[in-house]
C-alpha cells in the first residue's frame, strides 16, 4: 500500500465527536439540571477536556423552581466555560482520579456562565460528590441553589461516519481502482 493510500485510509477511520449528555438532581422542589456536549478525546489521554480544545459544544438547561429562574446556557453564548469529563462511562463528579488527586484542575467537572447565569458541578481533590457535600450550584445572578449529586450519564452517541469520513472513503476507493499503475 502507497504512502497516498495509507493516509486515505487512516483520515477515512476517524470518526466525529461523540455527543454526551447528562442529568442532575437533587435541586430544591424537584429541579434538575440538562447538560449535552459534543466532544472528542484528541489527544487520547482518557479525557475530554475543553482547555485540550477537545469540546465543540456545551448546552446546559435548569428547568428552575422557587430559588432560581430556569435558564439555558451555550458554549457559545457564555462569557467563562470549562469542563472535564474522565471517559469512564460514568457520571461527572462521580471520582478520585490520580491525575485529579494530583492536580485539581485535572478533576472532572463544568463550570459555564454568562453574565447573570452559571452553573458549577465537581469534585474537589478531597470531596467526590454524592458523599453529603454540595456538589453543584446553578444562580440566575440573584439567588444561588445547590445539588450534592453527581451528573448522571443519559445517553453517548458516536456518529458511525464523519460525513468527511464518507467523502474519503468514495475517494480511495476510486484511486485503488483506478490510481494504481497496472503492471505487464
Amino acid at each position: 500500500m502507497n504512502k497516498v493510500t495509507a493516509a486515505i485510509c487512516i483520515l477515512v477511520l476517524q470518526c466525529g465527536a461523540a455527543t454526551y449528555r447528562f442529568t442532575e438532581t437533587g435541586f430544591a422542589g424537584g429541579a434538575t439540571v440538562k447538560v449535552a456536549f459534543s466532544g472528542t478525546d484528541i489527544n487520547h489521554d482518557g479525557q475530554i477536556a475543553s482547555a485540550d480544545g477537545e469540546v465543540d459544544a456545551l448546552d446546559v438547561v435548569f428547568s428552575g423552581n422557587t430559588v432560581v429562574a430556569p435558564f439555558a446556557l451555550e458554549s457559545a453564548d457564555a462569557d467563562y466555560f470549562e469542563l472535564r469529563y474522565d471517559l469512564d462511562g460514568g457520571p461527572l463528579g462521580d471520582g478520585q482520579t490520580a491525575r485529579c488527586l494530583a492536580n485539581a484542575l485535572e478533576c472532572e467537572g463544568i463550570i459555564i456562565r454568562s453574565a447573570d447565569t452559571g452553573y458549577s458541578v465537581g469534585p474537589g481533590p478531597a470531596m467526590p460528590c454524592d458523599t453529603g457535600a454540595d456538589c453543584a450550584a446553578v444562580s440566575d445572578g440573584t439567588a444561588f441553589d445547590y445539588s450534592r449529586t453527581s451528573l448522571q450519564p443519559d445517553s453517548v452517541s458516536v456518529p458511525l461516519f464523519h460525513p468527511r469520513s464518507a467523502f474519503l472513503l468514495v475517494l480511495m476507493f476510486l484511486f485503488a481502482a483506478f490510481g494504481r499503475k497496472r503492471i505487464q
